[in-house]
């Protein structure tokens, strides 16, 4: 089930070549839909991911991207699925441990996406959407310390410090 509060924030990464993937026939259509999911064309990404995985499919960077744009819209059984079988093909990509661990956290196993956050975050402390969705998954669970030390990893990130600034600052507003 899907619970708004629960959603944390910009947790989601998408992959491209710039992750260092290998080059693939499917290439044109995962940059296509890419720009599709970015103009929210959803129906029209998901087909350009699905057919660049009929080109190729063990093309990791559009089997997690078709996961994303499930997990966008709350088909998690699906996203788990894309997500998983691209982390069968690289089981240390920080990127891929860290979506799977966001699909995880929506299905409500905090356990195991704890456990895939936490790994997400060990293979690269840079990934910004697994610290700040650790702090989130943490805050939920009450555990406010452990919530705060992810958030404040984040400050030195730039692309991630203005949402963890804003939780931080939220949260110094609860206690007084």
């Amino acid at each position: 089930s899907h619970r708004k509060a629960a959603r944390p924030g910009g947790g989601v990464n998408f992959s491209d070549l710039d992750d260092g993937l290998s080059i693939s026939f499917g290439q044109g259509h995962n940059a296509a839909g890419f720009e599709h999911f970015q103009k929210g064309r959803v129906k029209a990404a998901e087909e350009e991911f699905q057919l660049s995985i009929q080109l190729d499919n063990r093309f990791i960077a559009a089997l997690n991207n078709l996961g994303v744009v499930y997990l966008s819209v709350g088909m998690y059984d699906r996203a788990e699925a894309r997500i998983a079988e691209a982390l069968e093909l690289d089981p240390d990509f920080a990127v891929l441990l860290n979506n799977l661990g966001l699909v995880h956290l929506f299905l409500g196993n905090l356990d195991k996406a704890r456990t895939l956050l936490e790994k997400a975050y060990s293979r690269d402390p840079q990934l910004g959407a697994a610290a700040l969705t650790l702090g989130d998954l943490y805050y939920m669970n009450q555990e406010t310390e452990k919530a705060v030390s992810y958030w404040e990893r984040l400050l030195g990130l730039d692309a991630m410090a203005e949402l963890a600034a804003r939780r931080l600052k939220y949260r110094k507003a609860e206690v007084g």
